[in-house]
């Protein structure tokens, strides 16, 4: 079923989605409430029920318990056709849009089967193209067999080239293994055994191969010559068809295999008695070179013996390795074996594939069930291509000194010496250049036709089509002559056996069909594989290519245990956690759309998956916050859930709702949604110690000890994103075990100019940076907006990434760039990280200049400090990740260099381009920016924020306009140069020469460095935009981004070093306003003046000498007042013959929710220590706890409170306080709005400005501060704050902001449960983990201050650094630029090596990039199906396998199950307190109904300023507990 038919019918049969639902009417029991969510009920179902009427079922909570709705009342059914409630237009074709969007499009398969034919088209070419060069070069060489010298000397110059055809290879295979393996401590060497037969399969094959090629070749015609090379597949052929006939009964399919194998080696040997024939009529002595080359490479290729050779040591030996050189690998190992052993009775070869990584780990050895992260191939290939390499050499002297032919003198050395001055124009050479480039390249082609699953279609075929194709154009004389018109000598008449020669390409070309294409055709294809699995030895043969092509190849049928791989994408687990603190509802509504996508896409499957959202600042004292609840509005539209009957659970570290998503099937195990609401109080704000909830909380609770393939989806609370992207970051992920985490392509969203700055920046980020560090060793920073985190390497590091700040390069590292750090402690643990191209998503980025700029602050800091600690730290690093290497080290050390000079290029930029522009002195020009520079850095440390952004943002457009013209005269420059005639033709018709420019590089080439430089990263960027077609709108942005270059890395890079003492997040934070004292007048100022120098007469202050006690934080409401409370927080369901909302709890739980916060005087809030300070806080209007809740530190000075000791403690009971917040609303009427704040005794004041009607109050939303206090007469700091927050609130709430409003009652109004009665173990798990980790530090004792300090220190060391070196180098740079005779190349020695270090770094990064778009192609290419509609091949897909739940595993959906055994307890409590609250009401007198009257706004549902909390000793109790 599509998702648009699964939404129709999902509707048309009005179930109920909700878990502990209750009876009718409970979703209308408050004023106003639109009843949204009755109109789409669904019936829910208990998590127990299997029956089939689930299968329509859409959504419940976790826990359900069933419940029953009545019909619609007739009423609802009146103008339910209005046009006002139906869909707009555009956003129905939006939808349609986007579900077609979801579809597969027939554009996938046609790409890859063009890609397919492309590919196989270029390997039979290179196949084809290295055969050609062979015997043309061969065949012009026995012209040249005679006596005479000139010809001795060119025999031997192709007897030269042919021995380094063969050579060459084997000398580029030893390189690259040795680059590969010899520095890889986690690669083993193979064992004794398989070094001895590496070493004699090797010997074999360099014999065989010389004796092929500087004997057979020249000795025979061309075709026998490729006859005979087919012959080699003979011995291999006998071995598997009597390995397949051993193997027939325990195979599907093993009788047909059987036969096809068998009749492949009986073609195979009546293809070589006729190849022999032919040999057998020539009449030369040599003929012996036939069988004995055959017998050796026949021998050596044998894949079973291949294999023999890549055994590793024993298991026991492994191990010990592997816990001498890394923690992560034992730990990975003993994971992997455990899984391996339990999923063995489920596997069958059938279903199994080999994944590597690309070095040649990630499968595992068939027998002793070693991981191949130890795999011994590239160990081997060093051996095996060094004992090469010396053989050939070897044999070739032999060859040639002492079995030459007899038409050519041997042992003559003058010859031999003179014969390697080869001539480069001669069509021996063209031969030689040829197979050296085909070879090489027909190998590199078959390896990317295998790593695209295309091995069928463009690796077996044409290598199988390959030699018959050429027999057929050599046989036919017009088409060898066109095709060989370098050698006609190759084209000879062979009509007297021609039917020898064309039965025998038969039965080599159908034994070749059978015995190794069909085996190929019928494996299991891999997607991404790498080049140690594909083939027994990562090498290739220059001279028999297509034949080590075939036999060197693994598949199934030649592997006698066949590749062994895990089923890792059936038992992947996979946790989306999420931080969320004060996103708005378009980016909340994209991350609920981006979950529910997850989970349609798990219809026809069981892929384990689990959202977890961690909210912070959800909750304080039990009153979710106003963007939580904004968050629950949303869930309905986009997950299909009702938000009122959720699972809630009251936690220690908050609170907790859970619901079960919508499936369309009951076989389809439901995906639990979870929102974690943090209270600030019980645990530590921010966003790493959020990441630490929720890391903790899978890996040490949901996860099993041998749950290796369990995954943590990093998101944030703005992003958007696709299953296919999450199936592309889990692909790689899950085919490389040494992989820890894997990071997306990020695009930007918003509108605005920052925004088209950060479209480019974060392109060429993602191009260039994320790019290079991938290729070069491992990315740095997977960002926690979109990446993958493998648990069992962040259960290494997550000890030390859970410590806390103690310096102030700690504060730097962990606090202002969390998730840059923990990728660096992943790299120090011997993790590698990933860049994936493939995943894109897009996430919100700051449109506005503060939040961009504060943004920023923090991640230059955290990258600065990051990379230092990785330089400094990288011998250390080198021993556990060899991807640290010295190359990647000395890359991010030329970074930071650049980075640190940063402000200076910037300075000698826009210096050098206002001299072409305006024409300015360059030194003037450099003066004047280097005090503006001084100026801004004076207001950075001296000045208030809001004026640094002023004058940054002046600074940026004033730059931005100065870089205006330093784009056009540096343009008028290059074109100058380019224009430039390079002479003069004078009246006499002589030419004349124009004379060289200091600046150019010579006469010849008269164009300065600049100038190339600049053309070539404009291409480079360009070339780039062209590689990735997708994004090449990027560009278009790349202007705005060069006339900001100066604010980004001159004006900012200060802004981040001087402002480095800043802890703020600087993102998402709540603008408070506070309020600042009014001077008082002379005559009482002259008086605190006077007690101040009479002290011993004043009041003594003893608030900093004696320890307060603990704050009373509220008052509780009177018992009568708690009565109509709670007599009226269920009259409206009441009212609708709903159930009672007061929910049954244990006895000693029995008042948890039904007391009530109000106002308390100061005096009393006030602990006896510091109530001298009470009439201080009453002068200004901060009477009660009403005023004072919000306080900031400023404030608090404002008033007159002085001693930080007083400050610390007064703001740590000030964070206790409730928010008594105001809701959006126009009041009834004036007195009830000014009791509702708190200001009642103003309200002679309002009527003397005839404010006495509510419609009177519009005229307060233009006053301001001055005219508060002059026309109502209000002139304390604390009541003008209240009345201006009140003011602010004074309008009808808008449709979001009434759903808030109904859904916090809804909410309020679900049975809560007690996490410590309804799941033990985690309850302790919450109480451990806030008590080592979480809780809350008292900022009167912590180290705040010292930090501080410490932060200074730091700054102004960082600001030395910084100025120092951009002082020396703008000094260097100028001094140099000024001596004309001091010039290399027209640029002064230290300019061109700046430029050649820039220029290198942007050289390396575009190579990067171009070598990491390859393996992008690659991983779009294997994730494409053939076949319309079909499925993607990957390594982990949403469409392959079911999950069979492990009931020993402890997750969110066994966990909260236990809730059902209080649902009919639960029910019976209900009812009971039904009956007690209508007693309760009918016993209220009139009066009493007056004061419930007057109350309303103040505990109903506005909540103003009255919060319910649980038993009397509920503070106490949690301020201990807790």
């Amino acid at each position: 079923m599509d998702k648009k038919g699964f939404e129709d019918e999902r509707y048309s049969h009005a179930p109920t989605m909700g878990t502990m639902q209750v009876e009718h009417g409970a979703t209308k029991r408050m004023q106003g409430d639109p009843g949204d969510d009755d109109k789409d009920d669904v019936f829910s179902r208990p998590l127990g029920d299997t029956s089939s009427s689930y299968q329509n079922q859409h959504g419940s909570s976790v826990g359900s318990v069933a419940s029953e709705t009545s019909a619609p009342d007739a009423a609802t059914d009146v103008n339910i056709d209005l046009t006002v409630n139906k869909k707009w237009k555009v956003d129905e074709r939006l939808q349609e849009k986007m579900l077609a969007s979801n579809r597969p499009t027939i554009l996938v398969p046609i790409a890859k089967w063009i890609c397919t034919i492309l590919l196989g088209l270029g390997v039979l070419m290179c196949v084809g193209a290295s055969k050609w060069s062979v015997i043309g070069l061969a065949a012009n060489m026995n012209v040249t067999r005679n006596a005479i010298l000139p010809e001795r000397v060119e025999y031997s110059r192709s007897f030269i080239m042919i021995s380094l055809m063969v050579l060459v290879p084997y000398c580029i295979n030893f390189l690259r293994a040795a680059f590969v393996a010899t520095c890889r401590k986690d690669m083993l060497w193979p064992n004794r055994t398989s070094v001895i037969t590496g070493v004699i399969v090797a010997v074999l094959e360099s014999f065989g191969v010389c004796l092929f090629a500087l004997k057979i070749l020249i000795n025979f015609n061309g075709f026998v010559v490729i006859l005979l090379m087919n012959a080699v597949f003979v011995l291999p052929f006998i071995v598997t068809t009597v390995f397949n006939i051993k193997q027939r009964k325990e195979r599907n399919g093993g009788i047909l295999l059987m036969w096809t194998s068998l009749v492949a080696s009986m073609l195979q040997v009546a293809g070589l008695g006729l190849v022999m024939s032919i040999v057998f009529q020539h009449t030369t002595s040599e003929i012996w070179h036939v069988p004995v080359a055959l017998v050796c490479l026949t021998v050596a290729w044998v894949p079973q013996l291949q294999e023999l050779t890549v055994k590793p040591k024993q298991e026991s030996e492994v191990e010990d390795t592997v816990i001498d050189y890394g923690s992560h690998w034992a730990t990975a190992s003993a994971a992997y074996n455990t899984c391996e052993r339990n999923s063995q009775s489920n596997s069958t070869p059938a279903s199994q594939s080999t994944i590597e990584d690309q070095n040649g780990e990630g499968a595992s050895d068939p027998k002793t069930n070693v991981p191949n992260v130890l795999s011994t191939k590239w160990k081997m290939a060093v051996i095996s291509n060094f004992v090469k390499v010396v053989g050939v050499v070897l044999f070739s002297y032999v060859l040639f000194y002492v079995d030459c032919s007899s038409k050519v003198k041997c042992g003559n050395f003058a010859n031999f010496t003179h014969s390697w001055n080869l001539e480069v124009d001669t069509s021996n050479f063209r031969y030689f250049l040829v197979n050296l480039f085909t070879t090489l390249g027909g190998y590199a082609l078959s390896i990317f036709a295998c790593q695209i699953a295309s091995q069928k279609w463009a690796f077996a075929l044409p290598i199988c089509f390959a030699g018959p194709i050429l027999l057929v154009l050599m046989l036919v004389k017009d088409w060898c002559v066109d095709v060989f018109a370098y050698s006609p000598a190759v084209c000879m008449d062979a009509e007297e056996r021609l039917w020898a020669v064309v039965s025998s390409v038969v039965c080599f070309f159908l034994a070749h069909l059978l015995g190794a294409t069909v085996p190929i055709f019928r494996s299991k294809t891999s997607a991404l594989q790498s080049e140690s699995s594909i083939f027994w030895l990562p090498s290739y043969n220059g001279f028999l290519l297509e034949q080590w092509l075939i036999l060197n190849k693994q598949t199934e049928s030649r592997d006698q245990h066949g590749p062994a791989s895990r089923p890792t994408d059936t038992r992947s687990r996979v946790y989306i956690c999420t931080t969320m603190y004060r996103e708005n509802e378009v980016e909340m509504r994209q991350l609920l759309q981006s979950v529910n996508k997850i989970n349609l896409a798990r219809t026809d499957n069981e892929k384990f998956f689990e959202s977890h959202v961690i909210f912070d600042g959800g909750i304080r004292n039990k009153n979710i916050s106003e963007f939580a609840l904004q968050l629950l509005t949303l869930l309905k539209e986009t997950l299909g859930i009702l938000t009122d009957n959720c699972t809630k659970v009251e936690t220690p570290y908050g609170m907790k709702l859970s619901w079960n998503l919508p499936q369309s099937s009951s076989n389809v195990r439901p995906m639990t949604f979870n929102i974690h609401l943090k209270d600030g109080l019980k645990v530590r704000n921010k966003k790493r110690w959020s990441q630490i909830m929720y890391m903790s909380y899978v890996i040490d609770f949901l996860m099993t000890s041998n749950d290796e393939d369990c995954y943590i989806l990093t998101t944030d609370a703005d992003v958007k994103f696709t299953p296919e992207s999450v199936e592309a970051l889990l692909d790689l992920m899950t085919r490389d075990r040494s992989v820890g985490a894997v990071c997306a392509r990020t695009h930007p969203m918003g509108s605005g100019p920052l925004v088209w700055y950060q479209v480019f920046e974060y392109a060429i980020g993602h191009w260039f940076q994320k790019a290079a560090e991938h290729v070069l060793g491992s990315v740095l920073c997977a960002p926690g907006c979109f990446s993958v985190y493998r648990c069992v390497a962040l259960k290494e590091i997550l000890t030390v990434y859970s410590t806390n700040v103690e310096h102030a390069f700690d504060f730097l590292i962990k606090d202002m760039g969390e998730d840059r750090w923990l990728c660096t402690l992943m790299v120090q643990s011997g993790w590698r990280i990933e860049y994936c191209a493939a995943s894109e998503n897009s996430t919100h980025c700051p449109s506005e200049f503060e939040e961009f700029y504060k943004q920023r602050r923090r991640w230059i800091a955290s990258t600065i400090a990051n990379l230092m600690l990785l330089i400094k730290q990288w011998q250390i690093i080198r021993l556990f990740n060899y991807r640290v290497s010295l190359l990647f080290v000395a890359y991010q050390g030329a970074l930071l260099f650049s980075t640190l000079i940063g402000p200076s290029t910037i300075i000698l930029i826009v210096s050098g381009g206002l001299v072409y522009g305006w024409g300015v002195n360059s030194v003037a020009s450099i003066i004047i920016q280097l005090l503006i520079c001084l100026a801004f850095s004076l207001t950075c440390l001296y000045a208030s924020d809001k004026t640094q952004m002023l004058i940054a943002k002046l600074l940026t457009f004033l730059y931005a306009v100065v870089m205006t013209a330093v784009v056009v005269g540096t343009a008028q420059q290059i074109v100058d140069d380019l224009e430039r005639p390079t002479g003069t033709e004078d009246t006499n018709g002589s030419t004349t020469i124009n004379p060289l420019r200091p600046s150019d590089v010579s006469i010849d080439f008269p164009v300065s460095v600049s100038t190339i430089y600049f053309a070539a990263m404009a291409g480079i960027y360009i070339l780039a935009g062209l590689l990735h077609p997708r994004e090449l709108y990027c560009l278009i942005n790349s202007l705005w981004y060069l006339l900001c270059l100066p604010s980004g890395y001159l004006v900012l890079m200060i802004y981040s070093v001087c402002n480095i003492t800043d802890r703020s997040w600087g993102t998402r934070e709540e603008k408070t306003a506070e309020t600042s004292v009014k001077s008082e007048p002379w005559h009482i100022q002259l008086r605190q003046l006077l007690e101040n120098i009479f002290f011993c007469c004043a009041p003594q202050d003893k608030s900093d000498e004696s320890t307060p006690n603990a704050p009373l934080t509220y008052r509780r409401m009177s018992s009568e007042d708690l009565r109509i409370s709670s007599a009226y927080l269920d009259s409206s369901a009441f009212e609708d013959g709903g159930e009672s909302t007061v929910e049954y709890r244990h006895p000693e739980d029995e008042d948890d929710d039904l007391d009530h916060y109000v106002p308390v005087p100061v005096d009393e809030w006030l602990p006896p220590e510091l109530r001298a300070y009470g009439p201080i806080f009453k002068k200004h209007g901060f009477d009660n706890t009403l005023f004072i809740s919000g306080m900031t530190e400023k404030e608090l000075k404002n008033i007159g409170i002085k001693g930080q000791g007083t400050l610390q403690n007064l703001l740590h009971m000030i964070e206790l306080l409730p928010d008594f917040e105001i809701e959006y609303n126009v009041p009834g009427s004036v007195k009830e709005w000014l009791e509702t704040i708190g200001l009642l005794e103003y309200e002679r004041n309002f009527k003397k400005n005839q404010i006495k009607r509510p419609t009177d109050l519009s005229v307060l939303k233009g006053f301001q501060r001055k005219e508060i206090e002059k026309e109502l007469k209000i002139t304390k700091a604390g009541h003008i704050k209240r009345l201006l927050y009140a003011i602010r609130k004074l309008r009808e709430p808008t449709e979001a902001e009434k759903a808030a409003i109904v859904m916090k009652a809804r909410v309020d109004r679900s049975p809560k449960h007690l996490l410590k009665r309804s799941n033990v173990g985690e309850y302790d798990f919450w109480v451990r983990l806030i008590e080592d980790s979480l809780k809350p530090g008292n900022k009167a004792f912590g180290i705040e201050g010292e930090l501080k300090a410490r932060l200074s220190d730091l700054r102004n060391s960082w600001l030395m650094i910084l100025a120092v070196s951009n002082s020396l180098w703008l000094i260097l740079i100028t001094t140099l630029a000024s001596k004309g005779n001091l010039t290399i190349l027209g640029a002064n020695p230290l300019g061109l090596s700046f430029l050649f270090i820039f220029g290198t770094l942007l050289v390396i990064q575009f190579l990067a990039m171009i070598i990491h778009r390859i393996s992008t192609l690659a991983h779009f290419l294997a994730r494409a199906p053939f076949k319309y509609g079909a499925s993607v091949k990957t390594s982990w897909s949403f469409g392959s396998g079911r999950y069979k739940h492990d009931p020993d595993t402890h997750d969110d959906w066994e966990a909260i199950q236990t809730l059902q055994r209080d649902e009919h307890r639960i029910r019976e409590a209900k009812r009971r307190q039904k009956m007690k609250k209508a007693r309760v009401m009918a016993s209220i007198s009139e009066s009493t109904s007056l004061l419930h009257s007057g109350g309303q706004n103040q505990v109903g549902l506005s909540g103003k300023y009255m919060y319910g909390d649980g038993s009397q000793d509920t503070r106490t109790r949690d301020l201990s507990h807790e």
